[in-house]
């Protein structure tokens, strides 16, 4: 096995533990667990290290280890991607594919995602109402506040409330804080 590692860390310029463990595993998986073969690649490099044949470019974490015997000639920065959630320079595992440096940024821009998609499709849902509101900006008169609290008392939503009298969502809102009929009532 240990040919197969040199072989694998001749063929790069740069590299990470894992990157030749990875490939290692998909070669000996069904023979070796995984632990096994970290083990040996962490040990050859150390070995490697130790001897000048690698340099360690400490400031990545994980490290990154550098091949100054490889043909490859790309610079690191070349192969180094910014995570577009914490801005840190990271150097793919995947290739391409790679936009987060971490399961933890990825985790933040899917929640970022998730939670714009949801006040998107709420502000749809609840302003839907607002393009038929008739009386947007005019006055509030006695008999629509009559009217506001039967509805209320109905258990209606702010949503339905605005259509039924031609208003907007927030103005029902606005108009049922006013009155102080708050108790009770949903929101959606």
């Amino acid at each position: 096995m240990k040919e197969r590692i040199y072989e694998a860390i001749l063929e790069r310029k740069y590299f990470r533990i894992s990157d030749i463990t990875e490939e290692l595993w998909n070669e000996y998986g069904e023979i070796f667990p995984r632990s096994f073969i970290r083990n040996k690649v962490r040990n050859f490099v150390e070995v490697m290290v130790g001897q000048g044949l690698l340099k360690v470019l400490p400031e990545y974490d994980p490290p990154i280890f550098e091949n100054p015997a490889s043909g490859e000639t790309k610079p690191l920065n070349e192969l180094l991607k910014k995570c577009p959630v914490c801005g840190k320079d990271f150097f793919p595992r995947r290739g391409k594919q790679d936009k987060y440096c971490s399961r933890k940024c990825y985790e933040k821009a899917k929640t970022k995602r998730r939670k714009a998609d949801t006040r998107k499709r709420v502000r749809n849902y609840m302003h839907s109402a607002d393009e038929k509101a008739e009386r947007r900006g005019k006055q509030w008169t006695p008999s629509e506040d009559q009217l506001l609290r039967k509805l209320i008392e109905k258990k209606m939503t702010h949503r339905e409330i605005a259509e039924k009298l031609g208003r907007t969502v927030y103005s029902v809102r606005w108009r049922v804080q006013k009155l102080g009929l708050i108790g009770g009532i949903k929101h959606g």
